[in-house]
């Protein structure tokens, strides 16, 4: 739970019982069950989040935006859910359960996750990525990619990693000395700006795009689930019309990330030394299981090539977000590396493989 100061605790007060008379005006919660089963409450930058636990392990969760911005991003969720859930059966069950939407006040609620684990906590420091989670990841977001547009989703801008080595004068509240210190290394790499600039100007709005994927976005439910191990993708604020090799490139980033964390710091080997042998059996789950549900029309091997270079894109973000200022040279010079040779990101895959046969 999130540590409030004075003024927090009052918005926090407001926001619990706001989402209590919600939950009992929508007929999902009522009084006497509210006075006991208040479990959580959370607080980001964009939302206040209601946890209310049952006795039972079922619950609902209360999201509302903080601010217009927050109100529109929330708002956005709900609908994308409820689109999302009518028009792709084959994706709901990896979605949430979108109980109710409130465009107007930026709130939705879900249904709990029933003991619900987050996919981080499953991939400790130096232990190869599990096998089962890489799959259903990839399938997931197949599903996602090949499910109808709805008509009035509109296209998202190119993401704002893009930008960094052209910062505005907006962007500078943004960023602490951290953030401009790696911003500043970025900028001194020509080659990888000019490959940021090329993936930006050559950006594809061809379907539905979580645009927000990393691990902290994907739980798995209980083992009452029923679903393939219950996988979820959750925080859909951001989703819209994009670019898919976006999604499954930040994927894809994720195993990067976790493989070259293996490697010790001080070591004077290449920086990507081992990633075949530890990050591609995870990665080869992931990329097959995406091929294998996409839809006939894509062309994969140009998506996942075009996804081994967005992998650098966003290698370069988690760089950037870095305290450290060791961690955030390496990670710099491993966006760098991948930039210029994209194919060891899937070098190690049955569909690297494929695609350098083919080439």
């Amino acid at each position: 739970m999130t540590t409030v100061d004075r003024d927090d605790r009052e918005v926090r007060d407001a926001e619990v019982i706001d989402a209590i008379d919600h939950l009992q005006t929508i007929g999902l919660l009522d009084r006497a069950e509210a006075a006991e089963n208040v479990r959580s409450f959370e607080m980001s930058g964009r939302a206040v989040n209601v946890l209310v636990v049952m006795p039972d392990g079922s619950g609902f969760f209360v999201k509302q935006g903080i601010g217009p911005r927050g109100r529109e991003t929330v708002a956005n969720e709900g609908i994308v859910l409820a689109a999302l859930q009518e028009s792709a059966p084959d994706l709901a069950p990896y979605l949430p359960e979108l109980l109710h939407a409130d465009s107007r006040r930026g709130r939705i609620t879900l249904r709990l996750i029933p003991d619900a684990i987050d996919v981080p906590s499953l991939h400790l420091p130096g232990e190869p990525p599990l096998l089962g989670v890489a799959a259903e990841f990839g399938r997931a977001l197949a599903l996602l990619h090949r499910a109808p547009v709805p008509h009035e989703m509109p296209p998202a801008p190119v993401p704002a990693v893009f930008l960094l080595h052209r910062p505005r004068i907006a962007d500078l509240a943004e960023y602490d000395a951290a953030g401009w210190r790696g911003i500043r290394r970025l900028q001194a790499d020509a080659s990888l700006q000019s490959a940021l600039d090329d993936l930006a100007a050559s950006w594809q709005h061809t379907c539905v795009v979580h645009h927000d994927i990393k691990w902290a976005n994907l739980v798995l439910a209980g083992p009452d689930a029923g679903l393939l191990g219950g996988l979820r993708l959750v925080d859909w604020e951001f989703a819209a019309v994009s670019d898919p090799s976006w999604d499954v490139g930040c994927a894809l980033a994720e195993y990067v990330w976790h493989a070259c964390a293996a490697i010790p710091s001080d070591s004077s080997a290449d920086p990507l030394t081992g990633l075949v042998a530890f990050a591609a059996p995870a990665i080869d789950a992931l990329v097959t299981m995406y091929a294998a549900h996409c839809t006939p029309d894509v062309r994969i091997t140009e998506l996942l090539d075009r996804a081994a270079r967005m992998t650098a894109a966003r290698i370069v973000a988690k760089a950037i977000a870095c305290f450290h200022p060791s961690e955030q040279a390496r990670g710099l010079e491993i966006a760098s590396v991948i930039s210029a040779a994209p194919k060891l990101v899937l070098g190690g895959t049955a569909c690297g493989r494929q695609m350098a046969d083919t080439r």
